[in-house]
C-alpha cells in the first residue's frame, strides 16, 4: 500500500516548531506584529526596541500592519468550533479534537476570551499542520518507568551527534577552492566558478585564505582548498586526519 512521506520535516527543528505556533498565537492575539515571536518582524509599532510590555491582547491590533476580523456567526461552543473547524482545517478536525476544543470554549471566562483560545487550540493540532485526516489509536505512550534496563552490549559503540546551530553560516566560505585543474563544460575551474558566483563576498585577500589543506587523495575537482581564517580548529582536526 501508499505511505505518507515528508522529507521537508526531516529539517524540522523543536526550535522551529516553537516559534512557528508563537507566531500563529501572537497573529490571534496581537495582530500581525513582533509581539512575543510575532509573524510580523521587528517593525509593528506594539513592540518596538523588543519591548514586550507594550503588548495588551486585543489592544495592538490597529497599530500593526494588520489582524483576523473573522468572527463566529454563533456563540455555542459546538457551532463555533465546527465553523472555526471548517476555516483552519477544512473540516478535517476529529470529533475528539472538537470536544477538547469545545471545553476549552466553555472553560474561559468571557466570549472574547474563549474566541482567542479556541483558535489557538485549532491551530496546535495535528489536523491544522497536515492535509491528510488524523485518527487517535486510542493507546496510551508507554511509560518508560515500566521498561527494564537494556542489557550492557561490549560491541563498539559509535553515536552521531547533531549539533543545530541556529544563525547564519556561509557554507560557500567554509570551504573554499584554491588549487584546481577541472574545469566544467564551459572551460572553467572550480575556483574560477568561485570567483564568478560569490562576486563581492568571495574571499580573495592572501591573509584570508592562509590555511590551505590537502585535498589531494580526496577525488575533489581542487588539490587544495581554504579554510575560513576563523576556523583554525576545522583546520587543524581536518590536517590530523
Amino acid at each position: 500500500g501508499g505511505s505518507l512521506v515528508s522529507p521537508e520535516a526531516q529539517v524540522i527543528s523543536g526550535p522551529t516548531i516553537v516559534g512557528s505556533l508563537n507566531g500563529f498565537y501572537s497573529l490571534i492575539k496581537y495582530g500581525l506584529g513582533s509581539c512575543f515571536g510575532g509573524l510580523g518582524g521587528g517593525n509593528s509599532i506594539s513592540n518596538r526596541g523588543g519591548n514586550n510590555n507594550n503588548c495588551r491582547i486585543g489592544m495592538n491590533l490597529q497599530q500593526n500592519a494588520g489582524h483576523l476580523t473573522f468572527l463566529p456567526s454563533s456563540r455555542t461552543p459546538t457551532e463555533v468550533v465546527d465553523e472555526l473547524a471548517t476555516l483552519l482545517t477544512a473540516g478535517r478536525l476529529s470529533a475528539d479534537s472538537r470536544l477538547a476544543v469545545s471545553q476549552i470554549f466553555s472553560q474561559a471566562d468571557n466570549p472574547y476570551s474563549a474566541y482567542l483560545s479556541v483558535q489557538q487550540a485549532i491551530v496546535s493540532s495535528p489536523e491544522f499542520h497536515s492535509t491528510n485526516r488524523v485518527r487517535l489509536s486510542g493507546e496510551r505512550r508507554p511509560d518508560p518507568s515500566n521498561n527494564p534496563t537494556p542489557p550492557s552490549d561490549s560491541n563498539p559503540y559509535k553515536a552521531l551527534v547533531y549539533v543545530l546551530l541556529s544563525g547564519g553560516m556561509d557554507s560557500y566560505n567554509l570551504i573554499v577552492p584554491h588549487t584546481c585543474s577541472e574545469t566544467n563544460p564551459s572551460g572553467q575551474t572550480v575556483l574560477e566558478q568561485y570567483y564568478e558566483q560569490r562576486t563581492s563576498i568571495a574571499i580573495i585577500g592572501e591573509d584570508e585564505r592562509s590555511r590551505i589543506i590537502d585535498a589531494s587523495s580526496s577525488g575533489q575537482p581542487c588539490s587544495e582548498f581554504v579554510v575560513h581564517e576563523d576556523l583554525p580548529t576545522v583546520e587543524s582536526l581536518y590536517k590530523a586526519g
